[in-house]
């Protein structure tokens, strides 16, 4: 595998990619940029192209882009000390308005979560930050520092809110109502959010409090399994506790709030501490209950199916052995390679990679397992073993380590069973095949007919965007290679469409596991 080639696929996709998202200036004039340098060394000098462009490539765009997306993720994981230092990298790889507003934001909300209210107000006015919700962020978290949530409904009479403009507000609102226990309010408060229309993780927020406050214990779980890269896990936890809480699951509840206390931020110790000693409670009358759920209907609907499909996030968070042991068998195997050359093919067909056309020699079926641990040097491992890394770890997070090794498996021995018979040889000639490039694009196709299959029954906003995911994922892929001549488009489409079918039987199985009663 060539590697300048690689770069030039790598590098000319992605500008073309970012171009047609439309992105801001500076992107824009980023891209051109690259896309420039690439074209002028090709003229110059086309056999070092790649290895000119792909470095300002990566600094200029990927790094940042990545940079951005953690920095987003860290904050809405209240991982704020380390979102500070990715933010200030990006605001000095890429000096936009954009990245320094988001610097100055992580500084005033590392004030906020710390307790220390006034202190980040007053760095929020020394920065020009005058947006509302920052005051409104602040009025929640002092009350719920102080447990005054009456105060806080006194101080929200001053305020223009008609339910729907501030989240921040409206998620106060929701606890100050049920903590004095006035259901009735609750359930015009439930409808309010029914209809709310906030980003994806203010949303997520507001639907884990109501449905905390009502004990529907398993809302909240499918909510935390389909949503737990929006929600912070401090938050995830204690709500889990509240609604165990109300649902009669004391004793459950109170492991899982002395176990956090030590671990969460100083802004929510105060409230874990007033739930050990007052456990919540929900609506005594069930009619109240039955009419504040009502009104939430729809909302755990969504919830339920995105937890069994989205697939992209979510998920259990455990360690991914299984992709590690993968990652672990494929390196050990290369390591045996090298003595005898990695990209010799005698020594890989000795060690069993796939020969084509087949010659009927005995034991020659062994090849079909063998071949698809092999590789064809340091940058063809590399590569499969970034792959394995992303989607197997996704896969497994989704189906389990079983099922995760089956897919694999299967994927991986069905294109190399297949590829003698759909590959073209001229007579009189040969080629070796190796690598695991099957297995893993039959994790991408696992993973899109998951999807597909959810898509097509309810097309919920999560769900339509991680499909449209995988679907530029799977074409990004498909034009990587058709501009690489030496990858095995053949043996690519076989795993993808084996891991297809076999994502559409899970997804019409009942899909991802996900909490279907109280535990």
């Amino acid at each position: 595998m060539d590697l300048n080639d690689l770069s030039i696929t790598l590098v000319l996709v992605n500008c073309v990619w970012l171009l047609a998202m439309r992105p801001a200036r500076l992107w824009l004039m980023k891209a051109v940029a690259v896309l420039g340098l690439l074209g002028g060394t090709w003229l110059w000098r086309p056999d070092r192209a790649g290895y000119f462009a792909v470095g300002p490539w990566a600094l200029l765009l990927m790094l940042p882009m990545w940079l951005q997306h953690w920095s987003t993720h860290l904050i809405q994981q209240r991982k704020l000390r380390l979102a500070s230092w990715t933010s200030s990298l990006l605001a000095f790889l890429h000096p936009s308005a954009g990245a320094r507003a988001m610097r100055q934001m992580i500084g005033v909300l590392r004030h906020l979560y710390c307790g220390e209210v006034s202190a980040g107000l007053d760095l929020a006015r020394q920065k020009g930050l005058y947006d509302p919700g920052i005051r409104h962020l602040g009025m929640v978290i002092e009350a719920q520092m102080t447990g005054q949530w009456a105060a806080f409904e006194q101080q929200l009479e001053t305020i223009p809110f008609d339910g729907l403009s501030d989240p921040s507000l409206l998620s106060g609102k929701v606890i100050a109502v049920a903590e004095r226990g006035a259901w009735a309010d609750f359930s015009l408060l439930c409808r309010l959010i029914g209809q709310s229309r906030f980003s994806p993780d203010q949303n997520a927020a507001l639907f884990l409090r109501a449905f905390a406050w009502l004990g529907d214990v398993v809302a909240v779980r499918n909510l935390c399994l389909s949503s737990s890269q929006l929600i912070a896990f401090e938050a995830r936890e204690f709500w889990t506790a509240v609604a165990e809480q109300v649902s009669g699951a004391g004793e459950l509840a109170r492991q899982r709030l002395t176990k956090l206390h030590s671990r969460s931020s100083l802004a929510l110790r105060p409230m874990i501490e007033h739930r050990l000693a007052t456990p919540a409670v929900g609506p005594a009358d069930e009619g109240l209950r039955d009419r504040a759920l009502s009104e939430l209907r729809s909302v755990r609907q969504v919830i339920q199916h995105e937890a069994r499909y989205a697939i992209l996030s979510g998920g259990r968070h455990e360690w991914p052995v299984m992709t590690i042991s993968l990652m672990l068998v494929m390196l050990a195997v290369f390591i045996q390679e090298i003595p005898g050359g990695s990209e010799d093919t005698q020594n890989l067909e000795r060690l069993g990679a796939m020969v084509v056309p087949l010659t009927g020699e005995p034991g020659e079926w062994k090849h079909i397992f063998i071949s698809g641990f092999l590789h064809f040097g340091p940058l063809h491992l590399a590569l499969n073993l970034v792959g394995l890394l992303f989607l197997g770890r996704l896969m497994e997070r989704a189906w389990g380590r079983a099922g995760m090794l089956v897919l694999f498996l299967v994927c991986n021995v069905t294109s190399a069973a297949l590829l003698p018979w759909l590959t073209f040889i001229p007579p009189d000639e040969s080629a070796v095949f190796a690598g695991a490039s099957g297995g893993i694009m039959g994790l991408l196709g696992g993973a899109w007919g998951h999807l597909f299959v959810g898509w097509l029954s309810q097309r919920t906003p999560l769900l339509q965007s991680q499909f449209r995911t995988a679907c530029s994922v799977i074409l990004l892929q498909c034009v990587c290679d058709l501009m690489t001549p030496q990858v095995s488009m053949t043996c690519h489409l076989i795993g993808l469409c084996t891991g297809i079918i076999c994502g559409i039987v899970v997804g019409m199985c009942g899909g991802r596991r996900y909490a279907s009663r109280p535990v």
